[in-house]
């Protein structure tokens, strides 16, 4: 089992606007606690003990909100740009605290998925990059994998329902081993999804994880993304987010 995650939280947030006018996007709130507090607990119910955050715009109100982790029953380290640095970068920057083995993704997934069956599939393959792959019904807004083998042999972007070639679209969580900071250019603004993925699946490097189709996944990515989530929070239906803060609660009481 894997204890460590690292968690890209150095975007602008644009598309979220006006809610990033004047906090980062991983403090909106959801059902009065910020997004990033509920993805900190997911990844605490499912074992990870140590979290480092790469933050830049806005990202002391991160570091304020947050501190060390220690109320969180966790330990927060942070990767500090002064601007936006892509995904990539973000990697890059926290490159020297890293585990050889290690979760890493965005700051906007909301999800169960278990993570530990995510970073044994990983560790078990031996592999050097592992993305997490969900299937969804409607696919024409999103990049679809091609998968052979296990492995993600391309990603299509955008395909109309005739022209997809699976339903299976990256959750944007990964598990990765440290040796994938070779693989990131050296460019100012790296991307994981367009410099880093397509080379490893040229490569056979890229290992699909198929996570169950019972597993919830939203990303949220504008303001309606967020809406919607708050009424499917307030309606009872993600009991299992609540199930993660109780858990937590019940370790802080013994």
């Amino acid at each position: 089992m894997l204890r460590q995650a690292l968690i890209l939280a150095g975007g602008l947030g644009t598309r979220m606007y006006p809610f990033t006018k004047q906090i980062p996007k991983p403090l909106a709130l959801l059902d009065h606690k910020p997004i990033i507090y509920h993805i900190l607990m997911s990844l605490k119910f499912h074992g990870i003990e140590e979290v480092i955050i790469h933050v830049a715009y806005q990202g002391q109100l991160i570091r304020d909100y947050l501190g060390d982790g220690t109320s969180l029953g966790l330990n927060i380290k942070y990767a500090p740009s002064h601007i936006p640095v892509g995904t990539g970068g973000g990697l890059r920057i926290a490159a020297g605290i890293l585990d050889d083995d290690f979760i890493c993704m965005n700051s906007d997934e909301i999800t169960n998925l278990n993570f530990r069956d995510l970073a044994n599939f990983h560790v078990s393959h031996k592999s050097l990059a592992t993305i997490s792959l969900v299937e969804v019904k409607d696919v024409t807004d999103l990049g679809v994998a091609v998968v052979e083998d296990e492995h993600i042999r391309r990603f299509v972007e955008k395909p109309t329902p005739e022209e997809a070639p699976s339903h299976l679209v990256s959750q944007g969580i990964y598990a990765l081993n440290r040796g994938i900071i070779d693989e990131i250019p050296n460019t100012p603004s790296p991307s994981l999804e367009r410099d880093v993925w397509p080379k490893l699946a040229s490569k056979g490097q890229l290992l699909a994880f198929r996570a169950p189709r019972t597993v919830y996944w939203k990303s949220l990515n504008n303001p309606k993304e967020l809406e919607n989530m708050r009424i499917e929070m307030w309606s009872g239906r993600l009991k299992w987010l609540r199930e993660y803060q109780e858990d937590f609660e019940s370790d802080l009481l013994g």
